[in-house]
């Protein structure tokens, strides 16, 4: 019989925790619950990422480590999928790296492409690009409002990239921490590392009280200032002022000059004014909803004044 040989274990060789590390772990945990029990909890950012991919999201929390921004920008793969976040009104940017088969797999949700196996890492075309770009921006739509002693803290978007090199010459030697997430979309899954420089971990996320933060609903004024995100990305928007339909041959005849008459109208015109209601739509798809406007007359202008939504989601 072979003789068993107990070994000492060289407790050396375990990584060692400062108390600031503790401290920030801690704080983490605290700011965001969800990460002790996501099965127990509802949690509208998981909400709002299920209803737009489609699919069950899951999210959990994994480890927490310091790191300097050049060792995390090593760590990308290639093709990568990484944002960079500019907080203001501090000059310290965040990256999120994520895992790149799930970035494709996001992307083919959002597309409504089904069943199609991801295999190859390619560069995203412009349009992938533009799909995770607002992925992203739904995320951020869905973070917390933070304050910090310099003031209300905003959170933008300030690229995207397949490209390492594009994070790899900005504040190299910064410090900072980097907490790893588990995201899960249906049955897939990858994780998200997320680089957080010291000063914002300290100045800002061990500012917030967790204990005193309201979590059953979003205000007006906070959705407001929810806004401030995304206020720099520009979209068209249409209005709607009545309802006719047409078959494909009668489309195929029209030419330039005729008249349509609408077999629904919330306008009128009187007198040389025109009043009445009219519907402000973003996209192309009727079913999406939009915001209920009445129609002013202003010396030869017109002006919609929003009232209320309109059906839908906007």
């Amino acid at each position: 019989m072979k003789k068993r040989i107990v070994r000492n274990f060289d407790f050396s060789k375990i990584p060692k925790l400062t108390r600031r590390q503790v401290a920030i772990t801690q704080a983490l945990l605290e700011r965001y619950p969800q990460f002790y029990d996501i099965k127990n909890q509802r949690i509208p950012f998981v909400d709002k990422l299920s209803k737009e991919l489609n699919s069950p999201v899951k999210i959990s929390f994994s480890m927490i480590e310091e790191e300097t921004r050049a060792r995390f920008v090593e760590k990308f793969s290639l093709p990568c999928a990484v944002a960079e976040l500019l907080v203001e009104p501090f000059e310290h940017k965040v990256l999120l790296s994520f895992d790149y088969l799930l970035s494709r797999y996001i992307i083919q949700q959002l597309l409504g492409v089904q069943g199609v196996e991801i295999t190859d890492q390619v560069v995203f075309s412009d349009t992938e690009k533009g799909v995770f770009e607002y992925f992203l921006l739904c995320l951020l739509m869905s973070l917390p409002d933070y304050e910090s002693p310099q003031g209300e803290v905003t959170i933008r978007l300030s690229k995207f990239s397949n490209e390492a090199k594009l994070f790899s010459n900005d504040s190299a030697e910064e410090l900072g921490i980097v907490f790893k997430v588990y995201l899960s979309v249906g049955n897939r899954g990858g994780y998200i590392n997320i680089f957080v420089p010291h000063p914002l971990v300290e100045g800002v996320l061990l500012k917030s009280d967790p204990v005193t933060q309201d979590r059953r609903g979003v205000s007006d004024e906070d959705f407001e200032r929810q806004l401030s995100r995304v206020s720099h990305v520009k979209t068209s928007i249409w209005s709607e002022v009545g309802k006719v339909g047409l078959s494909l041959s009668e489309i195929q005849h029209l030419e330039k000059g005729d008249v349509i008459l609408f077999d629904e109208s919330m306008m009128r015109a009187a007198h040389g004014n025109i009043s009445g209601k009219a519907v402000l739509r973003v996209g192309d798809n009727p079913s999406q909803g939009g915001f209920l406007t009445e129609v002013i007359d202003a010396e030869g202008k017109l002006v919609l004044k929003i009232l209320d939504y309109y059906g839908g989601t906007v």
